[in-house]
């Protein structure tokens, strides 16, 4: 029998009704049944949950049910699924969860492609369920585990390359009922070769359920999260070498600590919890909290753990209680740093340095682009731009182009505009951001000094200075429903010169605004359209093109001209002006005649290729497009002679051969007067 290319292992405990659902969104793979084996642990459930399992392993023979007593915990189930599994890969599902139905196909080509020892599959919530989200911004075929943010999510509902877990020998510890997913992931995150993230579809859909019987949600008391953090940071140091990397990692865990240990369960915990606490997370932090730790740490957990290090039950439990109740200050902004005003910022009887409570970093520009238009040379923005946490008094905000490559950059200024909307709906009551909107107009023809930009792909930043914070951000992910996603191509004139290509577009997959100057990635040949192609008798026989050159700006282009060409296999080469004329959006209407074209000469025989041609600001460019079909065959007669026309697109499409022939008045008779003549049109 073939070995199945994934194991899907799900560890079982009164999961009905869910467990329907679950089990039925393996089955509906659509990897396919035959390159799926799914083993079932019914860890002594006593609802309908191993009565259900067996039904459908009556009808699924890729299902394989194992009934055990109850163990406590998801630990053991999984074990012993482990312990069967023979896919290439491992695959954990809950049994109150399910999968999108390509969620295998997509995580096993992924690995298969790239070589990947784990994949993480994107998240979704089910019922309100709160999901990990900083990991899954896109798809990355290979990521790092130290630049990354992959190790803020432990749970093990991910793919495992089997031969990694075998080597390793990864299990779950079973004295532990919660965080055993983080003794199994991180060890393989430590080890793995190739780590990739499948971010662009919902694969798992972690639910809550409405009983409220998941297990993280029942097992959070502050002890047992103790006992977890005091065997996971030693696991930590055995794998990773104190220094940055170590620091990146364990951020996580002091996350954990700050929120899970000194949280709402802390609060709520009695006295002699809370000291036990206290006792345990100083040993913690004098063991492993390092400050580069530290300053991965946004302020409210710094601030906190520093009150856990002096020792103060009484303090911790107020910080705690005040950061619960939405106690906060305003911001304090000094010297170019933004200090964030929780419990006991600048108490005097507590005495916390500032460096704590310094949010600096964490603050982040909120910005929106509202236009985008090009108006011959210029093109317009407008939007509005604020640092959270901090008044508008002198807004100071400039774009910035900075070239991909090279990394020269051109700073331009803008004009602040009123955005009292800002300050009702974001400012909490404590913030004004009334002056936050921005207009800007940016001629890239003049923009090098009064010379054009050179050529190449220009990102767009914003930068603002306020009450002298500096942040930069790239520009354009968020932006108006009203603003069209598509390139906006124009040609600007540029004095004694041919012109210059301008094209502002969005980057695929972060949607960020980008210039593309002189045509690297945007051709200018590519906004010539051709819009259709047909036959016309009005002044004899022609073949008619109309189409349009569709740039961002319909006004009137500098130098606008156009040709078709008609060029025969012998290198023969016909002109025919094209008309102009005053249709919208640069469309013309190309006519070219079939008895004559220039000189009053005919055309002759044969086959032509058609080419559009076209000039603008100095700049000669041809249609590269799909040319449309063109339907039927036109006849007409040439000093008495029968003469026919075909035009017709090649299998590509990206060219059109016009085809003429004159017929002989013997062949013509001859044709009138063969079988089937009485069907000919006209007859």
């Amino acid at each position: 029998m073939r070995e199945p290319d994934v194991s899907v292992i799900i560890p079982v405990f009164n999961a009905m009704p869910y467990l329907i659902q679950c089990v039925t969104s393996v089955l509906e793979q659509s990897i396919g049944q035959d390159r799926i084996e799914i083993i079932a642990v019914n860890d002594g459930s006593t609802d309908d949950s191993g009565k259900q399992l067996d039904e459908f392993a009556a009808t699924n023979l890729n299902l394989r049910v194992i009934h055990q007593e109850n163990s406590g915990g998801a630990s053991r189930p999984r074990n012993v699924g482990l312990e069967h599994a023979t896919g290439k890969y491992i695959f954990f599902l809950d049994a109150d969860d399910y999968l999108g139905v390509e969620a295998l196909e997509r995580v096993v080509r992924m690995a298969d492609d790239y070589g990947s020892d784990i994949v993480l599959p994107k998240l979704a919530g089910v019922n309100g369920r709160p999901v990990a989200r900083a990991m899954f911004r896109r798809t990355e075929p290979r990521v790092d585990l130290y630049t990354s943010e992959v190790y803020r999510t432990l749970n093990v509902f991910k793919l495992f390359r089997r031969d990694l877990v075998g080597r390793l020998g990864l299990r779950f510890p079973e004295d532990l009922h919660i965080g055993e997913d983080q003794f199994f992931s991180a060890p393989a995150y430590f080890h793995a070769k190739t780590i990739s993230v499948l971010a662009d579809y919902d694969c798992y859909y972690l639910r809550r359920r409405d009983d409220g019987e998941n297990i993280t949600s029942r097992l959070t008391d502050v002890p047992r999260r103790l006992d977890l953090l005091e065997r996971i940071l030693p696991l930590v140091a055995e794998h990773v070498d104190a220094g940055p990397r170590r620091d990146h990692i364990t951020r996580r865990h002091f996350r954990e600590v700050a929120n899970a240990v000194f949280g709402r369960s802390f609060l709520n915990s009695n006295r002699a919890v809370q000291e036990e606490a206290m006792t345990r997370g100083r040993a913690l932090l004098e063991t492993w909290y390092t400050p580069g730790a530290a300053r991965a740490l946004p302020a409210v957990h710094r601030a906190k753990l520093h009150l856990v290090q002096t020792g103060n039950v009484d303090q911790v439990v107020e910080y705690v209680r005040a950061w619960l109740a939405g106690e906060h200050g305003k911001d304090v902004v000094e010297n170019g740093r933004i200090y964030a005003a929780y419990r006991f910022f600048r108490d005097p009887t507590v005495r916390i340095p500032d460096e704590y409570f310094d949010a600096t970093d964490e603050q982040k520009i909120r910005h929106n682009l509202t236009e985008l238009a090009w108006t011959g040379n210029l093109i317009r923005m407008a939007g509005h731009a604020y640092i959270d946490h901090i008044d508008i008094k002198e807004p100071g905000t400039e774009l910035v182009l900075r070239e991909r490559t090279t990394h020269t950059e051109h700073r331009f200024p803008t004009h602040a505009t009123p955005t009292p909307n800002l300050t009702a709906e974001f400012g909490e009551g404590l913030y004004d951001y009334g002056m936050a909107g921005f207009t800007a107009s940016i001629d890239p023809a003049r923009g090098n000094d009064g010379q054009p930009l050179p050529p190449g792909r220009w990102d767009v930043f914003l930068s603002l200075r306020m009450q002298d914070v500096v942040k930069e951000v790239r520009f354009g992910r968020n932006r108006a429903a009203a603003i069209d996603d598509a390139p906006q191509r124009q040609v600007l004139a540029v004095p004694d010169e041919p012109g210059v290509v301008a094209t502002a577009y969005f980057t695929k997959p972060h949607g960020n605004l980008t210039f593309d100057i002189g045509e690297n990635v945007h051709k200018l040949s590519s906004v010539l359209v051709i819009d259709h192609v047909s036959w016309s008798r009005n002044s004899g026989p022609a073949l008619l093109i109309r189409g349009r050159l569709d740039l961002a700006d319909p006004g009137p282009l500098p130098g606008l001209a156009a040709k078709v060409l008609l060029t025969a296999k012998d290198g023969r080469m016909h002109e025919i002006p094209v008309d102009l004329g005053p249709a919208p959006r640069n469309g013309f209407t190309a006519t070219v005649p079939l008895a004559t074209v220039a000189g009053g000469r005919r055309l002759p025989d044969g086959q032509w290729q058609v080419t559009v041609e076209f000039e603008v600001a100095g700049l000669v460019r041809q249609f590269s497009g799909r040319w449309p079909a063109v339907q039927e065959t036109i006849r007409w007669l040439r000093r008495g002679r029968p003469v026919t026309a075909t035009a017709a697109s090649a299998k590509s499409g990206k060219s059109l051969h016009l085809r003429i022939n004159t017929l002989s008045i013997r062949g013509a008779v001859r044709r009138v007067l063969a079988p089937g003549w009485r069907r000919l049109p006209g007859r």
